[in-house]
């Protein structure tokens, strides 16, 4: 099994992102995507030992052209405990691939 999957190991995290996209655009209709930063992320689901692999909410979202968001996506700002959770947190950061952009120069010449 190993080995019929190592061809596509390379491909494997912008596969999955792409179905995912591909879904959420398609089936659920929703246009307006975050995808937390890999700390922020950590903190949010509270993990402390065996982080997911850095590189999946780093490059991986630079690979996507997603781009810094301007603000905490607003579904999060209604539950009281991620509120809490978000202001405790070290400057929580997300990308987004929708219509909420806060991009910098870089960013948009990587993109274009």
């Amino acid at each position: 099994m190993r080995r019929f999957l190592q061809p596509y190991r390379e491909t494997w995290q912008e596969a999955m992102l792409t179905a995912t996209l591909e879904f959420v655009w398609r089936e659920l209709g929703i246009t307006n995507i975050y995808y937390h930063e890999f700390r922020t992320g950590c903190d949010l689901k509270r993990i402390r030992y065996g982080h997911p692999p850095r590189s999946i909410y780093e490059a991986l979202p630079r690979k996507f052209c997603m781009h810094t968001a301007a603000h905490i996506p607003r579904f999060l700002r209604g539950d009281r405990s991620t509120r809490r959770l978000l202001k405790r947190l070290n400057a929580p950061r997300f990308y987004t691939h929708g219509d909420d952009l806060q991009t910098t120069r870089t960013e948009r010449s990587a993109c274009s």
